[in-house]
């Protein structure tokens, strides 16, 4: 017995956890743009296939939620909805808006359920009711009297109908009709009334329920297992047969219905448990009792019937399977049926053969030196057998290739192969395919050359499949589809979530499809429409996807087994997943298309909704966040409907998804109008529905044209009166720089004097220094020559052995050797008490670099001023060193002064820099210059190792220099003169300490 799914239809119940605003849904209908609206207690619901949307008093101005009936004008596509109070709301342009004054009038006394009055739950009749019909037609119920009327209160005829019996009252093609649980109906026309019986089947019993849409006109009975959807031939009604095996009873409480004949989808309203979506299954999953639901290899076994690796044999007009009595034990993953009717089956390193004409129960086997990787049926009933050269579960070794002919009664050793085999196809006589886990090989069987297939290199071959001789397509294990043709290579694009890029097998159908299996699912595409890729009439490629909706009892398809996949002599086609063989016939497949179109459904920003007019949408200049929301009615798998957008006119090449298939958002836009693109491919044949939106972002008043205008206007002006203020500052500056020449003048004028005071208490030092030195030189000479005296007579006398003259010749030498090395250390002390005069002795703390040269400039700025020469201070701020600070300002000092006095009419420029770890400090002057053989004196000093070339006239030039010279040496640093007479000196000094900028 078959273990296979009990009913062909699938049920997915949507509640006020899926977004219905209540559990009770009272009437279903489309309008002309493909969307679903719901009547609920808590508002009017529209369902786009994924999505639902709320019309209520939270967006309305209505007072009551509780949905009564729905009325349609036949002029238009509008539809009128009523709550108990007789409010309404328009359906329109897929809203809902409030109606001011409904044009039709309430009666209170219509039916709770619409158009459908059940006297099986109200005892009696009431005194009047209504069945809407179409546009403003509608027939009431009044006692024994049936009405018929047009316009909201012109009776048009009357009929008297004295029936009382229970039943249910319709209408059909502007027809009346009563209906009785026996079947028993009556038509009630202007011409009177017309008696039949309806047949209902003897397994149902009798009618339970009806169902009257009047928005669609449709009328659906229903047993206590089975729906009918009521039907007009010719004056007789009749009978067709929704579905079967539902429960219409107290579980599920349906009282409203809705069938889409379009897409073959019932809708059903239940009072308690919300809506309930039936969708018919186009493939099934079957198991076979005493068998894995674990499937792999299939074959054929006739027109009908499918022979699985467990031994399982189910029959596709029955979908029934049962499980011969076969003794075979197999690996699962290879099955033949060759067309003399043998199985070939392995197991490891055994190959087996059962013979149909002991029903399969007599079998030959073959064992190998290896384990069996493959088996392949090949042409002229010749089977290919690959196996392992080693004992190598990773399959590195290679492989060698057997094969079997009817002729031969043992495998024959063609040759060994570097590679491992994974799946074998032989498509003509000469030529046979093999993929491996590092590409593809195609093998020349008259001239056994083998070549490799260029472009699936490190690709894991999964299948193959060849429906003509010159056209391979291939499935990889990660890298997706390929196809080979006429030595062409064509890798095709995966869908969106990259499901197809871990391919397991290919089928092709008789109507020209391509059926391909993944862990995640199935894939329809159209052959010719992937082949047109492959040679450029194609950009792009339409892939339709089913999953468990669609009838599987599992997503994951099973691939590494060959066949992967069949098809059979009737057209079916089976496919070995997790759970089941899925079988499927299909030409009854009719996929959904996601072929409607694209509405904009809401623009929100975050300051309020926004209205769209002609695709055209105007924003703010500083919208800052705008969300687009799409729609479009669609009712199969959402995975198929896959939009995408871009803006056309910023240059972008590649579109970008929307991820949730309906909102777009974006950040602010520059101003202007910008083209928004939205795109979905809408059908196998791979072609594009677009929308296009405007959008207009207006710019600010400051980057219009008119703005630009009153600029260029203006210009002239403000250029004017800009040069007038300009020449009344500029004369202002004159005025305050003559105030400063004066003082400048002034300054200087006491600055000579002061000068002329500092040189003579100079020249009253240098003569005090003179006298010094003299006194020096005169005081150490003296003690040294009586030393040298001295020691002479005693070097003398020694040999007469007068110890008192020696004694006491001993004691003036050491007493004179003490004076000169007081008098010396004196000199000491003295020298080092001129040269740290001020500081202290204290340890060397950073300073401000470019500050000490302000300082130094600042001494010389008015002297140089009155020779028209300007110092610039280049040293950066915060420049930080070091050095010591009253040495180096010594050594600055100097070259400034010495700078200023050679420079008329120019300028002396003062920067630092560190480099190579050294502080070089650098001042440049555009003075006289020095002269040739005053500079090469110079120049002989800074090499004390070196005699002096060059001898001044005047000793006292070199007397700056020397003092620099030995003020260098104490901080260890250097210096560089260079010069050119008329052009200028470059002095560059050195010290090697860290600096900080």
């Amino acid at each position: 017995m078959s273990n296979f799914q009990d009913k062909d239809f699938g049920v997915k119940w949507y509640t006020d956890s899926d977004g219905l605003p209540q559990n009770s849904v009272k009437q279903i209908f489309k309008d002309s743009y493909g969307f679903t609206w719901l009547l609920t207690q808590n508002g009017l619901v529209r369902y786009d296939g994924r999505n639902f949307k709320v019309f209520n008093s939270k967006n309305t101005n209505i007072y009551s939620n509780k949905m009564m009936y729905a009325h349609r004008n036949i002029a238009g596509d509008s539809i009128a909805v009523y709550n108990e109070f007789g409010e309404a709301l328009l359906i329109s342009r897929r809203k809902a808006f409030p109606l001011e004054n409904p044009s039709q009038k309430y009666i209170k006394t219509f039916a709770s359920t619409p158009g459908i009055y059940t006297p099986d739950s109200i005892a009696g009749l009431p005194k009047k009711y209504i069945i809407p019909v179409a546009g403003n037609m509608y027939f009431s119920v009044e006692g024994d009297t049936v009405n018929f009327h047009t316009g909201y209160l012109t009776q048009k005829l009357s009929v008297y109908f004295p029936d009382h019996t229970p039943g249910y009252f319709f209408a059909l093609n502007n027809r009346l009709y009563h209906l009785t649980e026996t079947g028993h109906y009556t038509a009630i026309t202007a011409e009177g009334i017309n008696e039949n019986e309806l047949a209902i089947p003897d397994d149902d019993g009798y009618i339970t329920g009806c169902f009257y849409n009047p928005i669609t006109q449709q009328t659906f009975v229903h047993t206590r297992q089975n729906l009918y959807i009521l039907q007009i031939q010719d004056t007789s009604l009749s009978f067709k047969k929704l579905l079967t095996g539902f429960d219409f009873g107290a579980e599920n409480s349906i009282i409203s219905a809705y069938y889409d004949q379009n897409l073959d989808i019932i809708y059903l309203g239940s009072a308690t448990r919300g809506l309930g979506i039936i969708k018919k299954y186009p493939f099934r999953s079957v198991n076979t009792r005493d068998t894995e639901r674990v499937q792999y290899a299939l074959a054929n076994y006739g027109p009908n019937k499918i022979l699985t690796a467990s031994g399982a044999l189910i029959r596709t007009d029955q979908l029934s399977g049962q499980k011969p009595d076969i003794p075979w034990d197999n690996d699962k993953q290879n099955l033949i049926v060759d067309t003399r009717g043998y199985i070939w089956t392995k197991k490891h390193r055994t190959l087996f053969r059962f013979s149909k004409d002991s029903t399969n129960r007599d079998f030959q086997k073959w064992t190998f030196p290896y384990p069996i990787e493959q088996i392949s049926a090949g042409r002229n009933n010749r089977i290919w057998i690959a196996t392992d050269s080693e004992n190598d579960e990773k399959h590195n070794s290679g492989s060698y290739l057997y094969y079997m002919d009817p002729l031969f009664d043992a495998p024959q050793n063609l040759r060994k192969v570097s590679f491992g085999i994974q799946y074998i196809l032989q498509t003509t006589d000469n030529m046979l395919w093999l993929g491996s886990l590092n590409g593809l090989y195609k093998l020349d069987l008259i001239h056994e050359k083998l070549d490799q297939i260029r472009g699936l290199d490190d690709k894991q071959i999964t299948s193959l499949h060849a429906s003509i001789s010159g056209e391979i397509w291939i499935t990889t294990s990660t890298q997706g589809i390929f196809l080979y043709k006429d030595g062409t290579l064509t890798s095709f694009p995966p869908d969106t979530r990259g499901y197809m890029l871990s391919s397991h097998c290919i089928v092709e159908d008789d109507q020209g499809y391509l059926w391909i299996t993944t862990g995640k699912g199935l894939f329809q595409a159209s052959k010719k429409k992937m082949i047109d890729y492959a040679s450029g009439k194609m950009k792009q490629v339409y892939y339709h996807f089913y999953d468990k909706n669609s009838g599987f009892l599992s997503n994951e398809f099973m691939g590494g087994c060959q066949p992967c996949g069949i098809q059979l002599q009737d057209g079916h086609i089976a496919l070995p997943s997790l759970n089941g063989i899925v079988i499927f016939d299909p030409k009854k497949v009719k996929p959904e298309l996601p072929n409607g179109t694209i509405y904009v459904d809401e623009v929100r920003t975050a300051d309020n909704d926004l209205a769209i007019h002609q695709d055209t949408l105007t924003l703010k200049r500083n919208f800052g966040r705008v969300h687009i929301e799409l729609v479009s009615p669609y009712y199969d798998n959402p995975y198929n409907l896959n939009m995408e957008f871009k803006l056309e006119d910023e240059n972008v090449k590649n579109w970008e998804h929307i991820e949730d298939g309906q909102t777009i958002t974006f950040s602010q836009l520059p101003p202007g109008q910008h083209t928004l693109v939205i795109r979905k491919m809408n059908s196998f044949y791979s072609y594009y529905i677009h929308k296009r939106i405007v959008l207009v972002v207006p710019p600010y008043f400051w980057e219009t044209d008119w703005f630009l205008i009153l600029v260029c206007l203006a210009a002239p002006i403000i250029i004017f009166y800009s040069i007038k203020l300009r020449i009344k500052y500029v004369r202002y500056k004159n005025i305050l720089l003559k105030k400063k020449i004066i003082e400048s003048t002034r300054h200087l004028r006491n600055t000579i004097r002061t000068l002329r005071i500092t040189k003579d208490k100079l020249k009253q030092q240098t003569a005090i220094q003179e006298k010094l030195i003299a006194s020096i030189s005169h005081d150490i000479r003296s003690p040294l020559r009586f030393m040298v005296d001295t020691g002479e007579y005693l070097y003398a006398n020694y040999d007469t052995g007068n110890k008192k003259m020696i004694r006491e010749g001993i004691r003036s030498m050491y007493t004179a050797s003490v004076k000169i090395h007081e008098f010396i250390s004196e000199i000491l002390d003295y020298s080092k008490a001129r040269m740290y005069e001020g500081e202290g002795n204290t340890p060397a703390e950073d300073y401000d670099l470019q500050h000490l040269i302000g300082e130094k400039i600042s001494l010389f700025a008015e002297i140089a001023n009155s020779q028209r020469t300007r110092i610039y201070n280049y040293v950066p701020y915060h420049f930080t060193t070091s050095v010591n600070k009253h040495l180096l300002s010594i050594i600055i000092h100097n070259i400034l002064d010495n700078a200023v006095k050679n420079t008329q009419n120019g300028k002396i420029t003062i920067y630092a820099f560190v480099s190579e770890s050294r502080l070089r400090i650098v001042i440049e002057d555009t003075g006289r210059g020095i002269p040739q053989k005053e500079l090469q004196y110079y120049q002989s000093l800074l090499k004390p190792d070196a005699a002096p070339p060059v001898s001044l006239d005047t000793p006292s030039k070199s007397l700056g220099i020397k003092i620099i010279m030995d003020l260098l040496i104490i901080l260890n640093g250097k210096i560089e003169i260079k010069s050119t007479l008329n052009r200028g000196t470059r002095i560059t000094l050195s010290f090697p300490v860290e600096t900080n900028s």
